[in-house]
């Protein structure tokens, strides 16, 4: 009996709509969009390979930075630790907190990071953290270039701001 069924075939025309907006999509959809090559299925290795790439610039870019200016936090292994600590966890929140959501990317406060390393060790190194942290903060997400830009401007103008800020310390 199932050798005896003939497979159903469907045409299409070029400019021809396969499925149109908002409709849920079934087998048969997937299949002639699969067909007619309009989707394919994503490559995690890639994504990851280009997480890494990504990850692995900052660092070299950042390490860089810190040998070049040797600030003096540099050589103090605790406030290393503080510094990375702080980055991961906002990091982490962000990455968590802000996908596909509308409203929180942007009462998210990713400027609080570079404020805190700004008013402990300088707005030096803030400076370079916090862009970092923007664009790992904004990467692989719909509208990642604009959440870029609104978290490194708000983060660069919220450091440059605090001023003498330094003085807290003493």
């Amino acid at each position: 009996a199932r050798q005896d069924i003939q497979p159903i075939t469907q045409t299409y025309v070029a400019g021809e709509i396969v499925v149109q907006r908002g409709a849920v999509l079934t087998e048969a959809n997937i299949e002639a969009l699969r067909t007619l090559e309009l989707i394919q299925p994503r490559n995690p290795a890639i994504d990851y390979l280009s997480s890494g790439a990504l990850v692995a610039v900052f660092m070299v870019f950042t390490g860089m930075y810190f040998h070049r200016r040797r600030p003096y936090f540099y050589n103090e292994g605790r406030s290393l630790v503080l510094i990375a600590v702080l980055f991961l966890l906002f990091l982490l929140m962000a990455r968590l907190l802000i996908p596909y959501r509308t409203l929180v990317p942007y009462f998210f406060p990713l400027a609080g990071f570079g404020m805190l390393v700004s008013t402990l060790f300088g707005p030096g190194g803030a400076l370079i953290l916090t862009i970092g942290l923007s664009v790992l903060a904004g990467y692989n997400l719909p509208n990642s270039f604009d959440l870029t830009l609104y978290f490194m401007f708000s983060s660069l103008v919220s450091i440059l701001s605090l001023g003498k800020a330094q003085r807290f310390g003493s």
